[in-house]
């Protein structure tokens, strides 16, 4: 059986969770960790809020009752579900990562702290040589039959600008 009070204290305290991760994600406060912390902790939440509607699932049954309240709900969630359809959210990481492999690689030059001749040549040794400087990183994957994968993370592990990073 379920005890009221853990129930009643794991909703609120991962609802206060998820309210601080959900409002630092949305002004872009926080950094990856907080969206894994959100998403993980709504999962969490989710079996939390199942746990208290079943410690309270007369005082639930009354007040759903009401046609109002129904109605209210249904709104509101077929209002949130169309909206999430209606939107493009992909992570800030994954826009940068399509716009990365989608770039031409002179376009790529300054942001790897490589000229143009040594990313050919590592491009080269990945099995992916370019033929031209205006091909992307995308297109060299589809020509040479590799994953885009396999061919940016190795690139910008050994990019000068990773190394700074890295702090070496």
């Amino acid at each position: 059986m379920i005890k009221r009070k853990p129930a009643t204290s794991l909703t609120i305290g991962l609802f206060l969770v998820m309210t601080i991760s959900g409002l630092l994600i949305f002004f872009e406060l926080g950094t990856g960790g907080i969206r894994a912390t959100h998403e993980w902790t709504s999962i969490a939440f989710s079996v939390a809020a199942l746990m208290h509607i079943l410690v309270h699932q007369k005082p639930f049954t009354r007040y759903f009752k009401e046609r109002t309240v129904a109605y209210i709900l249904l709104a509101v969630s077929l209002g949130g579900a169309l909206y999430a359809q209606s939107r493009n959210d992909l992570y800030a990481a994954e826009e940068t990562y399509q716009q990365v492999i989608h770039s031409n690689l002179s376009d790529l030059t300054p942001l790897l702290g490589e000229d143009i001749g040594a990313l050919r040549q590592k491009l080269a040794a990945l099995g992916a040589p370019a033929r031209d400087p205006d091909q992307s990183i995308f297109e060299l994957a589809e020509t040479h039959g590799k994953d885009v994968y396999d061919i940016i993370e190795p690139l910008l592990m050994s990019t000068p600008k990773f190394e700074e990073l890295r702090g070496g």
